[in-house]
């Protein structure tokens, strides 16, 4: 039987941890056990990044989809355009490896920063009556929320600093234009 990645990942931080740490002067343990929970981390980031990978790609390419609405077919870059339909169409298919997910969500971020430049430039030029319920300013307001609900959910396994204290009031719901 073959030992799981994070089997192995276990054997090295242990081996490292109870049989080179005690061998290491002084003054390089710190860098020793800085590195073993470095390899902790990367535990957790390979055990939960497949799925929210998976739940991330959907969501941005669900958003992708409200923006071109927004914008209008006329009103996008058609080289976005044809970058949205070969995410949509590599997403649909089945059995990717990681490698492949994390190249998809790094286009499709690519994708959405280029669409909220356009969502942008057009509530820039929208007549003052028409600013606060305008398609593209809730779409663009909706961009802003999903991305920072999609950073803060990795927070909690990527930050070096303890919950509550990258954000004091991380407990309280920030609204944004478009909340419901």
């Amino acid at each position: 039987m073959t030992a799981s990645i994070f089997e192995r990942l276990a054997g090295i931080r242990q081996f490292l941890g109870e049989e080179i740490l005690p061998c290491v002067p002084g003054d390089k343990r710190g860098d020793l056990r800085a590195a073993l929970k470095m390899l902790e981390d990367m535990a957790k980031e390979i055990d939960r990044l497949p799925g929210l990978l998976e739940l991330e790609i959907a969501e941005m390419l669900h958003l992708c989809d409200a923006a071109v609405a927004a914008l209008g077919w006329d009103g996008v870059d058609q080289d976005d355009l044809q970058s949205l339909k070969e995410f949509a169409l590599e997403f649909d298919k089945p059995g990717k490896r990681l490698s492949e997910l994390l190249a998809l969500h790094t286009g499709i971020c690519v994708l959405v920063s280029n669409l909220a430049i356009q969502l942008t430039a057009k509530v820039a030029i929208e007549p003052e009556d028409q600013k606060c319920l305008s398609g593209p300013r809730v779409v663009l307001a909706k961009s802003y929320r999903l991305l920072r609900r999609q950073a803060e959910a990795r927070t909690s396994w990527q930050s070096v600093f303890p919950g509550g204290r990258l954000y004091p009031a991380s407990g309280t719901p920030i609204k944004t234009i478009g909340d419901g």
